[in-house]
């Protein structure tokens, strides 16, 4: 038996512990804090699904506690107890600040996704991506998604964070297709 089932599984994606707080590749794992936040929810650690889990009216709210190119066995747990997953997650290819909501995909060379799609075996799951931009000039990805933004960029994922815990609370409350509707970019 699977346990209880949810309306909606949302689950972001990002790296454990205070040195990766405010990095660009937790943008997923700050949107979702940032909705548990909005519902009145409290994240709790559950070991068996290696996660952190809010219970809130209408979803599950999950962040797996691995890292991010480790993501995928957790992800697949969850989806197992709870049902396909709202997927969360920074997006290098779309500008800072921008949210967009997808009904599938590739992992366009984001090792989560990548982890998340070999441990579930297809890539037919919802996701809301979040603009971090790409690093200029000859920066390497990995040292630019590990970092935390300033200034203005930080202004600007701040604003898409807030946007996307918004967009969720809707999909939350009316459904993941109003909120693609109200929501995109």
């Amino acid at each position: 038996m699977g346990g209880p089932r949810a309306d909606l599984l949302i689950v972001g994606l990002g790296n454990p512990g205070t040195r990766y707080l405010e990095t660009r590749h937790n943008a997923g794992a700050e949107a979702i804090s940032r909705l548990v936040h909005l519902l009145g929810g409290r994240f709790r650690r559950a070991l068996l699904q290696r996660a952190w889990i809010a219970h809130v009216p209408g979803a599950i709210v999950a962040r797996p506690d691995a890292f991010m190119n480790e993501s995928g066995p957790p992800v697949a747990r969850l989806a197992r107890k709870f049902g396909t997953p709202l997927l969360v997650t920074d997006d290098l290819d779309l500008a800072p600040g921008t949210i967009r909501f997808r009904t599938r995909g590739s992992a366009g060379g984001h090792n989560g996704l990548k982890s998340v799609i070999a441990s579930l075996g297809h890539e037919n799951f919802p996701r809301l991506r979040i603009g971090i931009g790409r690093p200029m000039g000859r920066d390497a990805v990995v040292d630019f998604v590990l970092a935390r933004p300033e200034g203005a960029e930080r202004e600007a994922l701040d604003g898409a964070l807030d946007r996307a815990a918004v967009a969720l609370r809707t999909a939350v409350q009316h459904g993941l297709d109003r909120a693609m509707t109200e929501h995109s970019a």
